[in-house]
């Protein structure tokens, strides 16, 4: 048995969940313990789960509607050691369940990140832009798990935002006492996972394997993310995420000198960059007419690819720095 908690977040899921709960079945037994937090689905999906989950280890609870609230009150049920979020259509293998405890342990992590294989509704691998994780693994050429703290993970978060240096939660492992200490933030629609990475970036060791162990679907939500838009939540992290940034600073001496090693400084000013030429071309693609046919908006693309690039370069460049594996 391992020391994981497993999350298991629903709402109306009955679409999925016979595959789902299938795929579970080849770690289920290694599972400590399984934490079911349900809003208030009316299509089975409790009373599927259970007759089809181990009733000696596995504990339901109810809980309004609210992704990352649903997630964090279940966080806080959770005893075991480590937290594993088995969100409904994504799928982890027996192997990726025991790897990712296997590494957490190795490097005292506070949350292991593995490369999601992206696969369609049908289960069928797909193409699909790379994440955050990927281009990691890619750029650092990475053949074996790392762990990484400090100013490294931050740069690394700055450099991708929006996108989530965590990925997908479905693909990695967290320390339950480090979700418990610092749960999902609310507040940035449905970028609480690419939040929580950057935000906590200065004080979490993050493990990285290069193995791909799971399977994210792509699929029709069962809700609209009409409910969970918020005002502005690019700036707003980036915003947040800074003043962090400033305050660790002025106590952490130590990473001041880190952060003058990896010209952080000249990431900050690339994500600026990045920024203004984002809301320009959004500005732009409200205009009455189609935004392919204004110059203005070619213009700002071109120039916020040309921004991305250049802060794609530093982060190369940092990766290759001798101590840049940690």
């Amino acid at each position: 048995m391992q020391p994981i908690g497993v999350l298991l977040p629903t709402r109306n899921s009955m679409s999925l969940l016979p595959r789902h709960v299938e795929t579970m079945r080849g770690w289920l037994d290694l599972a400590q313990e399984i934490v079911v937090v349900d809003s208030e689905s009316s299509d089975g999906t409790v009373e599927f789960l259970r007759k089809q989950l181990p009733a000696e280890k596995t504990r339901f609870f109810s809980h309004p509607p609210g992704l990352y609230q649903s997630w964090n009150f279940g966080v806080r049920q959770i005893s075991a050691r480590y937290t594993y979020v088995s969100t409904v259509g994504d799928e982890m293998s027996c192997e990726g369940f025991t790897h990712l405890a296997e590494v957490a342990e190795r490097f005292s992590c506070d949350v292991v990140i593995s490369p999601p294989i992206f696969i369609a509704e049908n289960g069928k691998p797909i193409r699909a832009n790379p994440w955050p994780v990927h281009e990691i693994i890619s750029l650092w050429d990475l053949k074996n798990e790392v762990c990484i703290e400090g100013i490294l993970p931050f740069a690394m978060a700055l450099s991708f935002l929006p996108f989530a240096l965590l990925g997908s939660s479905a693909s990695n492992l967290y320390r339950t006492a480090a979700l418990q200490q610092n749960p999902f933030p609310t507040d940035f629609g449905l970028n609480g996972d690419g939040a929580w990475g950057f935000l906590n970036a200065l004080t979490t060791r993050f493990g990285i394997t290069p193995r791909p162990v799971s399977n994210f679907r792509k699929h029709r939500k069962v809700y609209r993310r009409a409910e969970y838009a918020t005002v502005d939540p690019d700036q707003r992290l980036l915003d947040a995420g800074l003043k962090q940034l400033a305050e660790t600073l002025k106590v952490r001496p130590e990473m001041r000198a880190q952060a003058a090693q990896v010209r952080l400084e000249s990431f900050i000013q690339q994500k600026f960059a990045v920024q203004l030429w984002r809301e320009k071309l959004r500005y732009y693609r409200r205009w009455p007419c189609s935004w392919f046919f204004n110059p203005l908006a070619w213009h700002a693309r071109f120039r916020r690819n040309v921004a991305h690039a250049q802060g794609k370069q530093l982060l190369k460049a940092i990766l290759a720095l001798p101590k840049a594996h940690g």
